[in-house]
């Protein structure tokens, strides 16, 4: 079984959410239409406003986290025959299970999968800025046609 760190099995969010008002929501000066929109990336916590390098961490730690809290349950074992059968504390186990994601570094995360026997796959890829700042040409065809050669 492979785990990849790339939420390319969520589906994208469109460029804004709707937010619906609500009876205490003040009146701004911009348009209602305007005032109904955010715009959200693909990173949760970019949009709660953490630091780029430490968005991606967080979001890299959780997705980690998710992984291995829905396999022991897809197991449908308890914290403590996960860390009998993975040789890891029990302790860890509960704080994995309940999302306690300050408890634990990228490097701890990883560790455990392997210890569980996955392999981890990670998948690098340039964001949507970057594809604009960078544009690659496409490699021209090479043509396969034979030359003679002469004898």
């Amino acid at each position: 079984m492979y785990f990849t760190l790339l939420q390319k099995n969520l589906k994208k969010r469109p460029e804004g959410t709707f937010n619906k008002p609500n009876k205490n929501m003040k009146k701004s000066k911009k348009s209602e239409k305007e005032a109904l929109y955010t715009t959200a990336s693909n990173n949760l916590y970019l949009d709660f406003g953490y630091p780029p390098d430490e968005a991606i961490n967080l979001s890299a730690r959780a997705d980690i986290m998710i992984f291995i809290r829905s396999h022991i349950k897809e197991l449908k074992w308890t914290q403590r025959k996960a860390a009998a059968e993975y040789g890891i504390p029990q302790p860890r186990i509960a704080e994995i299970m309940s999302g306690k994601i300050e408890k634990f570094s990228v490097d701890q995360l990883l560790k455990y999968v392997s210890l569980m026997g996955m392999t981890v796959n990670i998948q690098i890829e340039p964001t949507t800025k970057m594809k604009q700042v960078f544009e690659f040409e496409e490699p021209k065809a090479i043509s396969n046609k034979k030359t003679k050669s002469a004898k």
